[in-house]
């Protein structure tokens, strides 16, 4: 111990002893004895510091006074080494003088500094000079603090040019003693605080967040203890800063702002420009920023209702309870934020209107997240700008940035809330009204769901039957569909009591059966069909039951107006709708159904109104064989007037392209009648004779598939009616099916095979083979030459239709084909015929 001291001493000794040649070299011309000359000192020096801080001798000031102006004035030295070690030199001796002393060094020290680190032109090229410069003043703040009040101007030029320093470490470190020296010279700095000001507001652009924060919460600070008028210059570029990528700036601009509306002396004048600042703060994304501003925004109201507690006495003393319908997970603003946002709405909804729909997206996020906070703050006072309010955001829901589309919302909610139904509900049925835009839409729904279900109870009946208008509900845009449904979805989950009333429900039917009918989106197309089940429950019905209970009024509607539908005629798609769940919908309503099919199949008609009626004919025909044994007898006159004036009119044949495909699609409808079983026997066998001679008429038409379908019907006719048909229509059918086994397709020759297999099986009772022997004998013939077709499996079924209607003549069958049969390419077919219809003869 005794060893370190004496080293110690020896040390001092050795700075003592050398101080008259160290102050020679350091004042010499040459820079490298000066350099070598400051190193042995700064060496000498960080000596004595560290066995000083082990608890050896301490550092006198009588050998710093020796070297503290020689070293002060090499700051400005050509080297920059020895300006560098002459800066730390000097932060070691300001810690280790007394203050009074350091007091009075000072007017050496700060005209060097400035002259050095306060000029518009940088002095000092080295980055790491400027900054232990910038750090020497900081020591100065922390150790004179007040005592630097008369040299406030000079360190307010030194900052003003360091703050925009090109090295950010020296930008950083300049707002922190910038705030430092506002602190500590509170007295004197508003003298001068604004010319810190400009150069703040370059800094708070720079491109390292840490600067930014920096300098934002130095303009916080110079601000609030500077001169009051420094707010004007600095709120746009604060503004800007909101739009900030970083959590850190944004919270830094909240943090300033914050202290703004709580300790500003001229708070009062500039409330209306801070709160929208603020609020935007209380929407961040971020949650620390969000928790800071919402802190921030409390106490401000709460320091604002103490100063104005008696112009507010009557609230302050019996304020206005929490309201009953109050928004879920929502914390309600204290009395004075309230109040205090009252008095300023006037001055910032203006500024709103025109930025929510600003060209930049940043601009019309914050501006629609500041609307929900103003009108959260506003409450019922809201009421009084709402129809101005509600004008600009019907225009925010067309917004492509979700975000802002979601506070739209969220704001029209919140007017649903604080604003009464009845002042709202005028102002958006007018808006809609004038052109039933999808924002409008959009902006009804969201007010009735932040409305009071027993308010919106009473008025339920009024919005479903305006919202069920054809000029609102009939619309092909997706985005309509939606909103129409969204609103209906509100309706049966605030009000489902309100909303089982036949009236309401039937509005609610007749816009979600619209919208089914209309979209052209698979998942709208479900959510539909979703509600219409949610409709049926509320009502205690299923499916089946509600659109029997509900469609015979839609569809008695339509009838005026059915003979004049085109094909994309909004009635034509939701009676569409209304076949397509068939059931009860078409049970009950079978006569306005034929009605309006007789009216839109007539063959004047557009033939693509035509062909989509028989689409949906054919779709949907074999839904009416599930009727139930009390509609039994009302199906039969049902179907019966569709073949005899809706299908037997259009197969009649026409020239064009167009009439052949309408001939096909009747001629598919009358199969699904007769392969479906949907007519009886007993009907079948009155109107059979009119479908003969229609389907003859164009058994041999262009188009394959036709003439198949043709063959189909002959069949499926003959089969169902159980050998009711009479002699004289089968003598017709089967003539021209035996023509048909000429045909060029294959398909269609074993379609007429099929037919002519049908005829001969089914035949009536009373047939006398012995009198229609003729007739059997042509047929034998005819079939017989086919039974030699190149085709091996016409030959299969020629053979095959042979051996099931031999047995009405097999004499006459067995003579054909013995003379045929040399006329074949191999007597084998034939000759099995004759083996084994002789069997039978004998």
């Amino acid at each position: 111990m005794e060893t370190g001291t004496n080293a110690s001493e020896s040390g001092e000794g050795d700075i003592f002893k050398n101080t008259d040649r160290y102050l020679n070299m350091i004042k010499g011309e040459n820079k490298f004895i000066r350099r070598n000359a400051v190193k042995s000192i700064l060496t000498e020096f960080k000596k004595i510091v560290e066995n000083e801080s082990a608890g050896s001798v301490q550092l006198t000031e009588e050998l710093i006074f020796n070297y503290l102006h020689p070293i002060t004035y090499l700051i400005k030295d050509g080297s920059e080494s020895t300006r560098e070690m002459s800066c730390e030199l000097l932060d070691i001796f300001i810690h280790n003088i007394h203050s009074a002393k350091l007091k009075e060094y000072l007017p050496t020290l700060i005209p060097i500094l400035v002259e050095q680190f306060g000029q518009p032109e940088i002095n000092e090229p080295c980055e790491e000079v400027r900054l232990l410069g910038i750090t020497i003043l900081q020591d100065l703040i922390k150790l004179l603090g007040k005592e630097l009040n008369p040299f406030i101007d000079d360190i307010i030029q030194i900052l003003s040019y360091t703050i925009t320093d090109p090295f950010n470490y020296v930008r950083q470190l300049s707002c922190e003693v910038t705030c430092q020296i506002a602190d500590a010279c509170r007295t004197v700095f508003h003298y001068n605080s604004e010319r810190l000001l400009r150069p703040l507001c370059i800094s708070i652009r720079h491109q390292h967040s840490r600067v930014r924060v920096a300098a934002l919460q130095c303009i916080g600070q110079v601000v609030l203890l500077g001169n009051h008028k420094g707010i004007e210059a600095v709120l746009p570029y604060v503004t800007q800063r909101l739009f900030d990528d970083s959590p850190k700036v944004r919270n830094a601009v909240v943090m300033a702002v914050g202290s703004w509306m709580v300790d500003h002396i001229d708070r009062y004048s500039y409330f209306y420009k801070l709160l929208p600042l603020m609020m935007s703060g209380l929407s961040d994304e971020v949650p620390f920023v969000s928790n800071l501003a919402n802190s921030l925004w409390s106490a401000a109201g709460s320091k604002y209702l103490e100063e104005t507690i008696e112009q507010n006495r009557d609230l302050a003393d019996f304020p206005p309870p929490r309201p009953v319908h109050y928004p879920k997970d929502v914390t309600r603003p204290n009395l004075g934020c309230r109040i205090l946002t009252w008095h300023n709405v006037c001055n910032i909804l203006p500024a709103i209107a025109n930025e929510v729909t600003d060209w930049l997206q940043p601009t019309r996020i914050k501006s629609s997240q500041l609307l929900y906070q103003l009108i959260l703050n506003c409450e019922e006072k809201v009421t009084m700008h709402v129809e101005k309010i509600l004008g600009f955001l019907s225009k925010s829901t067309f917004d492509e940035e979700p975000v802002v589309v979601k506070f739209t919302l969220k704001s029209a909610k919140l007017i649903g809330y604080f604003v009464p139904l009845s002042v709202t509900w005028p102002i958006v049925s007018s808006a809609i009204s004038q052109g039933a835009t999808d924002g409008n839409l959009s902006i009804l729904g969201a007010i009735l769901g932040g409305t009071d279900p027993i308010i919106l109870g009473r008025s339920l009946n009024e919005v479903t039957k305006f919202l069920s208008d054809s000029e609102i509900c009939q619309s092909l845009k997706t985005k309509r569909q939606e909103c129409l449904l969204s609103i209906a979805q509100v309706l049966m989950n605030l009000v489902p009591v309100e909303a089982s009333e036949i009236q309401v429900a039937s509005d609610l039917f007749r816009i979600l059966s619209t919208v089914l009918a209309q979209t052209q989106n698979s998942e709208t197309g479900e959510k539909a069909q979703d509600l219409l089940t949610k409709l049926g429950e509320i009502q205690g019905l299923s499916l089946n039951e509600l659109m029997g209970h509900y469609s015979g009024e839609i569809l008695k509607a339509m009838i005026v107006n059915s003979s004049e539908w085109t094909s994309a005629s909004t009635d034509r798609l939701i009676f569409e709708v209304i076949l397509s769940h068939g059931g009860l919908a078409v049970d009950k309503n079978m006569d306005t159904i034929l009605e309006i099919m007789i009216s839109n199949l007539n063959p004047d008609k557009d033939p693509e109104v035509r062909l989509k009626f028989f689409t949906m004919l054919a779709k949907h025909l074999k839904s009416y064989s599930q009727t139930t044994t009390s509609q039994k007898q009302q199906l039969q006159i049902f179907v019966k007037h569709i073949i005899k004036d809706v299908l037997d009119p259009n197969l009649v044949w026409k020239a064009g392209k167009a009439a052949g495909v309408l001939r096909t699609a009747a001629a598919s409808c009358l199969l699904a009648i007769l392969d479906g079983h949907i007519i009886d026997p007993e009907v079948l066998m009155v109107i059979a004779p009119i479908i003969v001679t229609s389907l003859i008429g164009i058994v041999e038409d262009t188009a394959d598939m036709t003439r198949l379908i043709t063959c189909g019907c002959f069949e499926k006719m003959i089969v169902h009616a159980k050998g009711g048909i009479g002699a004289d229509v089968l003598h017709k059918i089967y003539p021209v099916m035996l023509k048909r086994l000429d045909d060029v397709s294959n398909v269609v020759r074993i379609g007429a095979l099929n037919t002519i297999a049908a005829v001969f099986t089914n035949l009536p009772n009373d047939y006398d083979t012995d009198r229609y022997r003729s007739y059997l004998a042509h047929t034998y013939t005819t079939l017989l030459v086919h039974l030699d077709d190149s085709e091996e499996t016409i030959q299969d079924k020629v053979q095959g239709v042979l051996e099931q209607i031999g047995h009405l003549r097999p004499d006459s069958l067995v003579e054909e084909c013995e003379k045929t049969k040399m006329k074949h390419r191999t007597p084998v077919r034939c000759n099995q015929l004759i083996e084994t219809f002789k069997k039978l003869n004998i």
